[in-house]
């Protein structure tokens, strides 16, 4: 209630009209940090620097969502870190994009993006050329008898073909 004219009451209602959040997000900072190459279930540290009007952060790999998704609370924080590991070696495609109450994450500005190459082991020939020997050495302990000496040592060198 507000005191009108001449203490009459009046009743008037306020609409806001302008949005709880910034209606466009700036552009991403910086790239993501991290490894563009992994081993099979290695993990890696993946970084981004967060984005202007942005409260949340969703993360997917190969377009998939990968919960759960970072979230600006009360204080302002200029960078979030995730770690993501493998299991199958191959190519992936690890983004993060932004998003708030009035913008949703698939709105601009882009993903972004980092490819990552994770690797397995691989079976293979050792090859050398000359092919080499290997030597194994035998070392034969000789005692006189049980009394404490210095003991004879025998070493042999046997070529393995």
């Amino acid at each position: 209630m507000v005191d009108g004219c001449c203490g009459s009451a009046c009743d008037i209602l306020i609409e806001v009209l302008s949005p709880p959040c910034p209606p466009t997000m700036g552009n991403w900072p910086s790239p993501m940090t991290g490894p563009s190459v992994l081993c099979v279930n290695q993990p890696g540290t993946f970084t981004y620097n967060t984005i202007v009007g942005g409260i949340g952060y969703v993360w997917t790999v190969n377009g998939t969502i990968q919960p759960p998704a970072d979230k600006i609370e009360d204080v302002p924080i200029s960078s979030f870190s995730r770690t993501f590991s493998f299991s199958t070696p191959g190519t992936y495609t690890l983004c993060v994009d932004g998003l708030n109450d009035c913008v949703p994450f698939t709105a601009d500005p882009s993903p972004l993006c980092k490819t990552i190459t994770v690797v397995g082991p691989v079976d293979g020939d050792i090859t050398a050329t000359p092919t080499p020997y290997v030597l194994v050495e035998l070392s034969i302990l000789l005692l006189q008898d049980m009394t404490p000496k210095t003991p004879n040592i025998l070493s042999l060198s046997i070529p393995q073909v």
